[in-house]
């Protein structure tokens, strides 16, 4: 058992099952924003007391063990009659209990789509006045040799109040030998695709890009390219069926590796790759040193660390910032001009996206909001703007469900955030440091 205080003055109580194995291996970066943001809530409405989180060890399936993790808190509760509607992208509490601390927005919601994709549960028990215990299960896989620490190591293990960044493997050293290989990278957002083609230039790599699946087959057919980059989901034919294309290809040219580019990561998206023909699966926004471990592995490019000792890459913690500029910095590999570059063109074409995305509301076309919020959410992740990032992802969950009334809400937050987003990012602009 492990005590630890918040800034609020609260105790935070962590419970680790003795049993529970601690070397897995499997999206730590989604996990580690499942726990904060089941922490945050917890903590923000909680006046005094406790906020307990405990993990075990639910049971070991053939390949994989069940954990559970549960965060418990003794502050407000929720009223019986909103339980139902807590994980929903258009709704949230409206009680006057809640209203003092702020509103729940799309953390939950986040949290439900991060433990579907680890093929999970998630749950809540709650009673007004007595406080709330979120619950949640995942599926993870054991890595062969398990480690054993000492309560004052699993303390830091468990530290969940901030992230710091694991150091990254240096493989800059390795340039020369990268710039004998050629990258297509298929990539709709141009400001995806300003990112991506930074880092792999950076590295070394030959790079050329196109926007659309027809491209990226015109593009494999000339047979000079050692892997390509596949967006999941562009305009005209998406990443799934340009790869069934390419594996239709004859000769060198359909045996190519791909790598799936996705900023949704939904469920089954994995899995999908896979069976379309890819080869390999990286979600957005791109970590760098991930991505090129990745392409490194396939093309088979010599001394890189055995796969267990690959570090996992940590992101930023979003929590409540309006952009996360750490994570810009760390994207961007500190270069200021790139930085301004990137910026512009975020901005450029977010101003036109949103126009589109209006148009498309109020033709009522959902297929179409839902399209342009992707987008959206995808380019704001990558670049670190977050609640512009959020925004998006909650018009598009709602206009999955053919809420419109959501949307010309969440349509008017985005606006606003848009123009509070701009003028932080000027005055950054103006004064970086």
């Amino acid at each position: 058992m492990i005590f630890s205080t918040c800034q609020k003055g609260l105790s935070i109580k962590k419970i680790i099952d003795k049993g529970t194995p601690v070397s897995l291996i499997g999206d730590s970066t989604r996990l580690r924003q499942i726990i904060v943001n089941l922490l945050s809530n917890a903590i923000k409405f909680t006046h005094q007391g406790v906020v307990e989180i405990s993990v075990y060890m639910r049971e070991r399936e053939k390949d994989r063990v069940v954990l559970n993790i549960a965060v418990k808190d003794s502050g407000v509760g929720i009223p019986e009659e909103k339980i139902d509607d807590l994980f929903k992208p258009f709704s949230q509490i409206a009680d006057a209990t809640t209203k003092n601390f702020g509103g729940t927005g799309l953390g939950l919601v986040i949290c439900k789509e991060f433990v579907n994709m680890m093929d999970g549960e998630i749950s809540v028990e709650s009673k007004k006045g007595e406080g709330s215990t979120f619950y949640f299960s995942i599926r993870l896989k054991p890595q062969k040799e398990q480690k054993h620490y000492s309560e004052s190591e699993l303390a830091k293990i468990y530290e969940f109040q901030g992230l710091k960044n694991v150091k990254p493997v240096n493989l800059k050293a390795l340039n020369n030998v990268r710039s004998k290989y050629r990258i297509l990278l298929a990539e709709d957002n141009v400001v995806n695709q300003k990112i991506a083609m930074k880092i792999l230039t950076d590295y070394g790599f030959n790079v050329y890009a196109v926007s659309n699946g027809f491209e990226a087959i015109g593009e494999a057919v000339k047979g000079i390219y050692d892997t390509i980059l596949m967006d999941v989901q562009m305009p005209g034919m998406d990443g799934f069926s340009t790869t069934l294309q390419i594996r239709r290809l004859e000769g060198n040219a359909g045996k190519i590796p791909i790598i799936a580019l996705t900023a949704h990561a939904m469920q089954g998206d994995k899995e999908r790759c896979f069976a379309s023909g890819m080869n390999e699966y990286v979600t957005k926004p791109i970590s760098g040193d991930e991505l090129i471990l990745k392409i490194d592995r396939l093309l088979k490019i010599e001394d890189l660390p055995a796969e267990e000792e690959i570090p996992a890459v940590a992101k930023s913690d979003n929590g409540q910032k309006l952009f996360d500029f750490n994570h810009l910095d760390q994207m961007s590999m500190g270069n200021k001009e790139f930085q301004e570059e990137l910026l512009v063109t975020f901005f450029e074409d977010i101003i036109n996206r949103y126009r589109r995305l209006e148009e498309s509301i109020k033709n009522k076309s959902f297929e179409k909001v839902i399209s342009e919020a992707h987008t959206i959410k995808g380019a704001s992740s990558s670049i670190g703007a977050v609640k512009i990032a959020e925004e998006a992802l909650a018009i598009e969950l709602s206009g999955k469900h053919n809420d419109i009334q959501n949307v010309l809400q969440r349509l008017q937050n985005m606006e606003k955030l848009i123009s509070e987003t701009r003028q932080i990012v000027d005055e950054y602009l103006l004064n970086p440091s």
